[in-house]
């Protein structure tokens, strides 16, 4: 999906006579701007280059969505093959140590749980 957002990257200029900051591209069309408004030059500062920051923070956001979703996967299948696993290891009598690998599924679904972002 292609991002809806002003492309980056974005500086943040330096202040003006106000002590505000415009951020935006390097086309010179700022986006937005970070205003004094009787807060701290420092502060002012750096919410510039934060706002700046915004879409390399996004692009990143996205990247690990992505390798959060292939992570979840991956896990999800191996909990599939662990229950398969039990299974067919009960079914031949093999000797399984079923608590440690209870506890370690547990382990498993807690992550999943969490990547999904459910409680």
């Amino acid at each position: 999906m292609k991002s809806q957002h002003t492309p980056g990257v974005w500086i943040a200029e330096k202040a003006d006579d106000y002590g505000d900051h415009n951020i935006g591209p390097f086309d010179g069309l700022p986006v937005g701007v970070a205003v004094s408004n009787l807060r701290s030059k420092q502060e002012v500062e750096a919410n510039a280059q934060l706002f700046a920051a915004a879409p390399e923070t996004a692009a990143e956001r996205d990247r690990l969505k992505k390798s959060n979703a292939e992570l979840l996967e991956a896990l999800e299948r191996f909990v599939k093959w662990w229950d398969d696993y039990i299974y067919w290891s009960n079914e031949w009598n093999n000797v399984v140590d079923e608590k440690q690998f209870d506890k370690e599924k547990a382990t498993l679904k807690k992550a999943i749980t969490k990547a999904k972002g459910t409680p």
